[in-house]
């Protein structure tokens, strides 16, 4: 018994229920901190992935664009460049037409591939229109603008623009002053929405097989309209179909992601009672939204925390090891195929670069076409008004007068050249060049080559020799107008490129001949300038010049020997070439050319003279009626007839040439000189008429004349009943040798009905 001591007690050692809430509290803490360890982690993870995928995705875009718009531009370049000529052809069409109405412009239209045409006076009122659907006719409203009406007040100038409406489709718009009167001439093209539709599906093809993070989300937008959506955007994730659903997509996402981003960062907003984690960026003209909703966070997020727990339970270390190894054999994996899609996109960069680069060369092509073409077509205008004034100042000095109207012919020589390259090219690249079938004699032909080449080498002091190769066959089958153009688009480089006093040579030699065809060879050859190493790959590329013809004084559109390859590449032969810089430039010429069975043709074409007084006597007395809806063109055509020594009866339209006709005797006319383009009846209708009226003298020669210069019109003409076919401008030579050949024929027909 202890008596007031102390009394020591020792301290109670923890209960296990104790000691079990401990471990148990440890591990929840633990558990917890492992938890928000491993969502802080993820979510992280997660938000670096989504900006990182995010850059790869607006870089794509932006690359990608670049090629669409680079290819979309030269496109709509080319189809403006076409407008604008269809508009200028028009023009000179109307220029022969009094009182044009719709009918007239429906047929134009018909013939130049239109969906539409309108005539505007100075003021931009609608003097006449056509439109192939009339729903169309409201073009004209939308169409008319202040740079289109100065074509009335600088006729120089040409219009050209493309107008996009309410359903998609596009309008290219082309504008030429008229001729005929103040105004200006509009040529509509139209195409119709799936143009567009194509161009978008373009855009959503960026982004089919694109990996993306699960759930992520990517909308294309461009002038607020969506071209462009992959299936997370459209609620059609895992169907993977690729086909753009607009309507699908989320618009209040969008504008959201718009109102909340004045920077390229990511972001999180509210939609609905929902959260996103976005972003937005802009590649040329199109936006690129990107967002993804934090519920496909959250999962990922869910996931870590398993994984944690899991971690952290008993096995944790074996898990973590295994995760481990997994984790390894992903990145593995996932670089490998991040490797191939880089090395992939890098292949793709590349030839979107190079085709960028082709749409930039073709653009920059056209560009200096249009520059030379402005300055070429400038030269000879200046040249005939300079000459004009002249003339006018010294009415009294024939030397003057002489000289001032041999400079306006050689300047509208040159004039009328540009043209017809530029209307030649755009056949061929259409493919729209119909050769003809015509027997002829080959070294006529190539004389006459040789005659017109050498107007323009008397100019420039440049000599044009011939010499005759090995010909037997002389009289051949073939397309005598394309011929022609081919030579002479060789002979004039020849004569341009010269120096003063230089000679040109021009040989035709017969290489061989099998089965009916011979093979000839033209050979040209000049003492010029030469042609450069660094340009001999460049000789036949459309619009490439060596030289610049605003400097060194030699006009030309870049297209004459482009011209010329592909009509001898039509004709089923070929151009080659070898030239020296400083000694001068061959060119060889290789056609194939169907034998003719006899040569009675050539022997009466090569008996003509080529001179205007020779031709004369064979004419005189003849005659002729007239058929020209033109005042001035008529004027022209009757004084030569008449200065020929012919007699002349004049009509002003195919109604009334067919009055004529029928009210004379039979006999009357030994020819009719027919225009095609004419009101009331054209020159076609009224020559059928004429060859179904049963008279005798159905059978009287007929030549058609028109300023439409291509081979179908010339087929049309022969399929009409005419004997031949001038395009205007025609010159009295040509056209009295065609008349002489075309009455000595008829003449020749009576003696053998008679006999």
């Amino acid at each position: 018994m202890h008596n007031g001591s102390h009394l020591d007690f020792a301290p109670a050692p923890p209960n296990e229920h104790t000691l079990r809430r401990a471990k148990t509290l440890a591990a929840v803490v633990g558990g917890v901190l492992v938890i928000l360890l491993a969502g802080g982690v993820r979510l992280g993870t997660m938000y670096r992935d989504v900006s990182s995928r995010s850059d790869e995705a607006m870089e794509y875009v932006r690359r990608q664009s670049l090629v669409y718009d680079a290819y979309n531009d030269a496109s709509t370049t080319k189809s403006l460049m076409r407008g604008i000529e269809n508009a200028g052809q028009l023009a000179r069409n109307l220029y022969y037409v009094e009182g044009v109405d719709a009918g007239h412009l429906k047929q134009y239209c018909e013939e130049l591939r239109l969906t539409g045409a309108a005539v505007l006076d100075a003021d931009g009122g609608v003097v006449c229109d056509y439109f192939a659907d009339r729903d169309d006719a409201s073009l004209v409203d939308i169409a008319r603008s202040s740079a289109l009406l100065d074509c009335a007040r600088y006729p120089q100038k040409t219009y050209g623009g493309r107008t996009s409406l309410d359903d998609g489709s596009v309008v290219d718009v082309g504008a030429a002053g008229r001729i005929d009167a103040p105004g200006v001439v509009v040529a509509f093209y139209k195409t119709d929405s799936p143009y567009e539709e194509n161009f978008t599906l373009s855009m959503q093809n960026l982004l089919k097989g694109y990996g993306t993070v699960a759930g992520c989300c990517i909308v294309i937008e461009k002038d607020g309209k969506i071209v462009a959506a992959n299936d997370a955007a459209m609620g059609r994730e895992g169907k993977g179909d690729g086909e753009l659903d607009a309507a699908a997509v989320d618009k209040k996402i969008v504008d959201t992601i718009k109102g909340a981003h004045g920077t390229d960062e990511v972001r999180f907003i509210r939609v609905g009672g929902r959260d996103y984690l976005c972003r937005m960026g802009r590649a040329r003209d199109y936006y690129v939204y990107i967002y993804q909703p934090t519920s496909t966070i959250a999962v990922g997020i869910a996931e870590a925390v398993f994984i944690g727990a899991s971690v952290y339970g008993a096995f944790m270390m074996v898990f973590v090891s295994a995760r481990r190894r997994m984790e390894r054999r992903r990145l593995t994996e996932s670089l490998a195929s991040e490797q191939e899609h880089r090395e992939r996109l890098s292949r793709e960069v590349e030839r979107a670069n190079e085709a960028a680069a082709r749409a930039e060369a073709a653009n920059s092509a056209k560009t200096d076409f249009l520059r030379r073409m402005s300055h070429d077509i400038r030269t000879p205008i200046n040249g005939i008004i300079g000459m004009v004034d002249i003339a006018n100042l010294n009415p009294d000095d024939p030397g003057r007068q002489a000289e001032c109207r041999h400079e306006i012919k050689a300047a509208s020589h040159m004039l009328l050249s540009l043209v017809n390259e530029v209307l030649d090219i755009a056949k061929l690249e259409g493919g729209d060049i119909v050769l003809e079938d015509e027997v002829f004699d080959l070294i006529e032909l190539r004389d006459e080559v040789r005659e017109v080449a050498q107007m323009e080498g008397e100019r420039r002091h440049v000599t044009i020799e011939r010499y005759d190769g090995c010909i037997e066959h002389r009289l051949v089958h073939g397309s005598p107008v394309h011929i022609k153009r081919l030579l002479l688009n060789v002979l004039s480089n020849a004569v341009k490129y010269n120096h003063v006093g230089g000679t040109v040579t021009l040989c035709c030699r017969e290489v061989s001949c099998e089965d009916g065809v011979a093979r000839y060879e033209f050979e040209c050859t000049d003492t010029g300038i030469g042609i450069s190493d660094e340009f001999k790959s460049r000789v036949f590329e459309p619009y490439a010049r060596e030289h610049d013809g605003a400097v060194d004084g030699v006009g030309g559109s870049g297209l004459g020997m482009p011209i010329a390859l592909r009509l001898a590449q039509t004709m089923g032969g070929d151009i080659t070439f070898n030239s020296t810089v400083g000694e001068g430039t061959t060119f060889v010429i290789a056609l194939p050319l169907r034998v003719a069975q006899t040569d009675e043709a050539a022997g009466a074409r090569a008996a003509l003279p080529d001179a205007e007084e020779e031709l004369a006597p064979a004419l005189a007395g003849k005659r002729v009626l007239l058929v020209e809806d033109n005042e001035l063109n008529s004027e022209i055509a009757r004084y030569m007839l008449e200065h020929a020594g012919m007699v002349v009866t004049c009509a002003e339209d195919g109604a009334a040439a067919l009055g004529e006709f029928n009210a004379s005797a039979p006999g009357t006319f030994d020819a009719v000189l027919m225009d095609i383009m004419m009101p009331v009846m054209d020159g076609y209708a009224a020559t059928r008429a004429i060859r179904a009226s049963g008279r005798p003298d159905a059978t009287v020669p007929i030549v058609g004349m028109s300023a439409n210069a291509f081979s179908d019109d010339r087929l049309r003409a022969k399929e009409a009943g005419m004997d031949d076919y001038l395009a205007k401008p025609v010159g009295a030579v040509l056209l009295l040798k065609t008349l002489v050949r075309l009455c000595a024929s008829a003449e020749r027909r009576e003696e053998s009905h008679g006999e």
